[in-house]
C-alpha cells in the first residue's frame, strides 16, 4: 500500500481502533493512552495519516528531555550555553501500522 500521507498532530478525530503493527505494547499505547499523555502535555503524539483513506500508517511520540552539557561532545558543547543541562526532544515510541511495513 502506497498513497499520499499527511504528519499530524494526533487528535480525537482519528480512529485508532484498527491500528496495528503487531507489537500490543505500541498499539495499545494509541489506542488507549496516547490521548491522555496529550492533554496532560507528558508527551507529544504525531500521526502519519494516508490522505485517501484516512488510515493511521504509524505515529511517534516525542518528549522533552535533557542531557549534561559535560556528556556532550567538546566541539558542540563549545557552541551551547553554559548550562548544566541542554534540553533535547526524546523520541519515545515509533510504529508503522501492519499494512504499510516496507513502504
Amino acid at each position: 500500500m502506497t498513497g499520499s500521507f499527511v504528519v499530524e498532530p494526533l487528535a480525537s478525530g482519528h480512529d485508532r481502533t484498527e491500528f496495528t503493527c503487531e507489537v500490543d505494547a505500541l498499539d495499545r499505547y494509541l489506542r488507549h493512552q496516547a490521548g491522555q499523555d496529550v492533554r496532560r502535555r507528558a508527551t507529544a503524539c504525531f500521526v502519519a495519516r494516508e490522505i485517501a483513506t484516512g488510515r493511521i500508517a504509524g505515529y511517534y511520540t516525542l518528549a522533552a528531555g535533557g542531557i549534561l552539557l559535560a556528556e556532550v561532545p567538546a566541539t558542540l558543547a563549545k557552541l551551547l550555553p553554559r548550562y548544566p543541562s541542554v534540553p533535547v526532544p526524546r523520541l519515545r515510541r515509533l510504529a508503522v501500522a501492519l499494512p504499510y511495513h516496507g513502504n
